[in-house]
């Protein structure tokens, strides 16, 4: 081969690596498909702009993929920009999010499949010289909004209405008042969040199932209740995975009050995507067993 030859062929490869490491929106676009279509939650995680995104969209994110690996097909290409996600995005800055560059354009992810046919886009842009998804960042302001937001401004809201689908107002004045580690309810809330984050890091979605509850009996089960369709080991730990991000990866009890079996427990600690957490968590004993019930928290980026 000659060296033009060779050169020509050199400048074609780099062009394909370019394309697949980012370099370009179709590049981008089609970088996010294998993703999607191998269940890769590591590559599609590589494509984000994630710093300061909140746990909360980084579950969508990763959530998205469970489809996508149980059958579903899912194609993206690039389209422009349009009125829709302008407003929408107006919107949020309003809200106190914002993203590190001007979007250029958006990703469309159709998914189609059995009982199942949408699709969403995702903005994308240059950062730092490579294109990323972009993701909505909390603003400088609104993060110190949610810092001066405490565990025990949200323990002392709760105890005003009281726990429960039929709050008692009352409730505080018969419960009593826990040790600073939240006694027999809180060593149980640290040994469920450990077995929790242990199950999530081995992939291991049986183990996810006998320490949880009956809510995670039904998302992690092998086979739908809704559909009888047998649902993929990999869609599951891609469901386990992305519900770890707005859990609890550890947790520290700072107290916490008790009546009867319903416990209300000051708490603080990180989420699978390793923001703080802060704030209350009710736990409910039945049958000898604690477990979690409803919960307010706040996160913010970890300092």
């Amino acid at each position: 081969m000659s060296n033009a030859l060779k050169a020509c062929a050199m400048l074609s490869l780099c062009a394909a690596v370019a394309a697949c490491a980012g370099n370009s929106p179709d590049g981008l676009s089609s970088s996010l498909q294998k993703a999607l279509t191998n269940g890769d939650v590591d590559g599609a995680l590589a494509l984000l702009d994630s710093p300061n995104i909140p746990s909360e969209q980084m579950f969508f994110y990763v959530n998205m993929l469970a489809d996508c690996s149980n059958g579903a097909t899912c194609t993206t290409k690039t389209v422009p920009l349009d009125e829709g996600f302008n407003k929408r995005l107006a919107t949020q800055k309003q809200q106190g999010f914002d993203f590190a560059a001007a979007p250029e354009g958006l990703i469309q992810i159709s998914v189609t499949g059995e009982g199942m046919k949408g699709s969403t886009t995702l903005p994308y842009a240059k950062v730092d010289g490579n294109y990323r998804i972009l993701g909505a960042h909390l603003t400088a302001q609104k993060i110190a909004e949610l810092q001066k937001e405490t565990a025990q401004s949200k323990t002392e809201g709760l105890l005003k209405t009281g726990p429960g689908f039929r709050p008692d107002p009352e409730w505080k004045t018969h419960a009593t008042a826990l040790p600073p580690d939240g006694g027999e309810a809180g060593a149980a809330l640290v040994a469920l969040v450990k077995a929790r984050t242990e199950a999530v890091k081995a992939g291991d979605v049986d183990k996810r199932i006998a320490v949880g509850d009956e809510r995670d009996a039904i998302i992690y089960a092998a086979k739908s209740r809704a559909t009888g369709k047998e649902n993929s080991l990999k869609s599951r730990q891609i469901d386990m995975r992305s519900q770890a991000m707005r859990e609890l990866a550890d947790v520290k009890v700072l107290g916490g009050y008790q009546n009867g079996d319903t416990a209300i427990l000051t708490i603080e600690g990180h989420d699978g995507h390793g923001w703080t957490m802060r704030g209350v968590q009710v736990m409910q004993q039945k049958n000898g067993k604690w477990s979690t019930e409803q919960a307010d928290t706040v996160s913010s980026p970890a300092t």
